[in-house]
């Protein structure tokens, strides 16, 4: 037996989005959506013109971001979402071109994973990480008061375009 193919999450009555639980996910359509479905991390970003698949973040980081059609998407103010299980964490000589400077505050064993809380420029918030296999990290980069940096895989960030086109797609 399935639980559902398609979901609908609603605000005060409206339909944000419909779609496979999969999708609601990791494609949310809305800053509601993906705080209503999961933990998400948000950073406030710009979209250049020209600029597909890239973004620049408050604190000048470029990074990239999952396209969602082929017209090439909003351009301007916009959220960049990334789930906790998606962001990587290195030690800063190790990390990837894009990866953002951070330092961590707290780790916590949580069983399955273990979630750490950063601090980083790009952020004004926290940003928080799911780390499920230790064996693929440096311990060090755990402890409390550490520099990191974080990273992810373009394909896992989404852009969120409160007052663009997005919204109207939320209704299809």
């Amino acid at each position: 037996m399935t639980m559902a193919d398609r979901v609908a999450v609603l605000n005060v009555g409206t339909i944000e989005q419909i779609g496979s639980p999969e999708e609601i996910y990791k494609r949310p359509r809305s800053r509601f959506v993906a705080d209503f479905i999961g933990e998400s991390n948000f950073f406030a970003a710009t979209v250049e013109r020209g600029a597909e698949g890239t973004v620049v973040l408050s604190d000048g980081t470029r990074v990239g971001h999952a396209r969602r059609d082929s017209n090439g998407g909003p351009t301007g103010a916009v959220t960049l979402m990334v789930r906790p299980e998606s962001i990587h964490i290195f030690p800063p000589e190790r990390a990837p071109e894009g990866a953002l400077p951070a330092r961590t505050i707290q780790t916590s064993f949580l069983g399955d994973h273990t979630q750490v809380a950063t601090t980083c420029a790009a952020s004004q918030d926290l940003v928080l990480l799911s780390v499920h296999s230790k064996g693929e990290i440096e311990p060090e980069v755990l402890e409390a008061d550490r520099e990191v940096a974080l990273w992810w895989r373009p394909d896992d960030a989404v852009v969120i375009d409160e007052a663009g086109s997005e919204a109207k797609e939320a209704h299809e």
